[in-house]
């Protein structure tokens, strides 16, 4: 049989120097079911309320030594008493010491001669309000702890969720969701939703609002409030809060709804409950995303593909690692030059075909007659000097991955077959006699706007919707100068020279260049001037740039020379650069660490290790 756990009785603390006030309010509350305590002075008070714990404190105001005034601000002072609610009990009827009274942190009065009826209406009133208060603390310090516990979880997405499902319930919403903002602020990634939530189902222009102001909003009763403009239908009352970085950004929000018409709309207290979660969670959530960043970059880095520490760049790491993951078709766009190709080869190699084959295909560089044979491959005897059987690139890519380059500028008679190809899964070899099955993912690229082309009528509609699943933007590369150090150093290094490296003039030159060409263009440069470069001295503005005028005006005060990164490996050479270029950051702005971290797109936390990691000086105390 399992035992029955009695209710706590609740216990009253009476204050008070007359023994007769004493007696009468003790047998009366001991009659009423509450245990009591009891003090005729402060100093005694003070004891038993640390000592004792009592659920409510009733205190006389006018005592000898120390009155109930002072008392009261004595208990509030002590971390062990402050939340005990104390109603004072006074002959005064006076205003001035009523405020006196509340000013001190006192809940209530009783006026003497005390009346029985009034007592326990105020005692139970205040009792229920404790009783409440302390709920709400267990239910916030069930949500933090358990907050502060997922940041240990393995997999983010696992925190998140089990977050949301506590905050379903805690808060008995109906919808709850932690979006974030991605790099450049332009799109929402909705980062874990609460059961049954569609993602769409929320109501957006609050949320949007939140993340502009940066400020929490709260609508009480959405459908009387402006700010809440076309509310999504069944939306009754709504939590904002925005959530941020180190640096004070707005990195994403924290939004939650009510939507059963039995229960009661959001109050202010549930608003600073959710600051507080949004408070906590806000570091976590930068920590998690420095992390999986940081993850993402090693994975990219390991293929060799890529130079770049940019916000933009780190931004189209994380879209190659998304993309991987899945087999749908990948739009690559991008100027000539940005590394088309080099994200098609990252792709292939970190999805589950990195082991079959991956071909890639200029379109471009098809002539119109022949492209039909290249693609699909043709029997023997298909036509005049058709000696053997060829296979076609998509045969040749089975299993793996076909790189489209410049797909815009295929015929639309090819388009018509590829479009076919691509959704029968099959293809006929030209002067075939029957279908062949092929496995291959396809992922295509242009420097053109493949919606124009469409517009114009030079690039079918359904093909272009067959690409258009998941589409990776590349940067030009004056969208990304701060990479163009790293980028110069490693095409240097690959012409295998005793150049010693840059001047800081050189390097101000190139991240002051209109680059057309984007990276290519940078590499071709360099290449040329490496070639009618002589000696070892480092690359001056009028070796990259003979016939030009540049400014040669260095960005910050630096060595008389920069010097070829040291280091066998990239690796190391990388490392080098990282320690060079936050070190010369750092130095020019003064050592201020939120600045530093702003201007090179990194996180403060991200910063700290690598001053750590390098044990970089700082100019000043920060």
């Amino acid at each position: 049989m399992i035992p029955i756990k009695e209710p706590k009785t609740q216990t009253i603390l009476i204050v008070d120097d007359e023994p007769a006030n004493l007696r009468v309010l003790s047998e009366f509350l001991l009659d009423s079911g509450y245990d009591v305590l009891i003090a005729q002075d402060g100093a005694s008070a003070l004891y038993r309320a640390e000592k004792m714990q009592p659920d409510l404190i009733l205190l006389d105001i006018k005592m000898p030594k120390m009155d109930g005034f002072e008392t009261c601000r004595h208990l509030k002072e002590n971390p062990l008493t402050q939340d005990i609610p104390v109603i004072f009990i006074t002959a005064f009827t006076d205003v001035e010491n009523k405020i006196k009274g509340f000013d001190l942190g006192g809940v209530d009065y009783i006026t003497k001669p005390i009346q029985n009826r009034e007592v326990v209406a105020r005692v139970q009133t205040h009792l229920m309000l404790r009783q409440l208060q302390k709920e709400l603390q267990q239910r916030n310090k069930t949500l933090i702890d358990s907050l502060q516990s997922f940041s240990k979880l393995v997999r983010p997405e696992t925190a998140y969720e089990e977050l949301l499902r506590l905050l379903t319930t805690q808060f008995q919403v109906d919808r709850c969701q932690i979006v974030l903002q991605n790099a450049d602020e332009t799109k929402m990634e909705v980062k874990a939703v609460s059961p049954v939530l569609n993602e769409t189902d929320i109501s957006y222009p609050i949320l949007q609002q939140a993340l502009k102001t940066r400020q929490t909003q709260f609508v009480s009763d959405v459908y009387t409030s402006r700010s809440a403009e076309n509310p999504t239908h069944a939306v009754l009352s709504v939590i904002v809060v925005p959530l941020h970085n180190q640096r004070g950004e707005a990195i994403g929000a924290l939004y939650l709804d009510r939507r059963d018409h039995t229960k009661p709309a959001f109050t202010p207290q549930d608003v600073q409950h959710v600051q507080k979660i949004a408070e906590i969670l806000s570091p976590i959530l930068a920590h998690q995303e420095d992390v999986e960043i940081t993850r993402v970059d090693s994975e990219i880095r390991k293929l060799g593909l890529f130079i770049g520490n940019s916000r933009k760049m780190r931004q189209v790491y994380q879209e190659i690692e998304k993309a991987a993951k899945v087999d749908s078709t990948v739009y690559i766009h991008g100027e000539s030059g940005t590394g088309k190709e080099l994200v098609a080869k990252a792709l292939h190699q970190l999805s589950s075909r990195r082991d079959k084959p991956y071909i890639a295909v200029n379109c471009a560089a098809i002539p119109r007659e022949l492209a039909e044979s290249e693609f699909f491959g043709y029997d023997k005897g298909a036509f005049s000097g058709a000696v053997t059987t060829k296979p076609g690139k998509f045969e040749l890519a089975d299993g793996g991955t076909l790189f489209l380059d410049e797909i815009a500028d295929l015929s639309m008679e090819l388009q018509a077959k590829l479009l076919r190809a691509i959704q029968e899964k099959e293809i006929w070899r030209v002067g075939g006699q029957k279908a062949l099955p092929v496995d291959v993912r396809i992922i295509i690229a242009t420097s053109k706007n493949l919606e124009e082309e469409v517009q114009k009528g030079t690039f079918r509609s359904d093909l272009y919707y067959r690409f258009n699943v998941l589409r990776i933007a590349l940067p030009p590369l004056d969208k990304r100068k701060e990479d163009i150090p790293l980028l110069a150093f490693h095409f240097l290094q690959k012409q295998n020279t005793q150049i010693s490296g840059f001047t800081p003039e050189a390097i101000y030159a190139l991240q002051n260049h209109t680059w057309k060409g984007n990276v290519r263009e940078l590499e071709n440069l360099i290449e040329k001037a490496v070639v009618y470069h002589e000696g070892n001295q480092p690359l001056t503005p009028k070796d990259l740039f003979p016939e030009e005028h540049v400014t040669t005006a260095p960005l910050v005060s630096t060595p008389e020379k920069v010097m070829m990164p040291e280091g066998k490996t990239l690796d190391e050479k990388l490392k080098f650069m990282e320690c060079q270029i936050v070190t010369q950051t750092l130095h020019r702005l003064n050592g201020h660490k939120r600045n530093t971290a702003a201007e090179l797109g990194i996180t403060r936390s991200r910063l700290d290790r690598i001053i750590k990691r390098y044990h970089i000086p700082l100019t000043k105390k920060i």
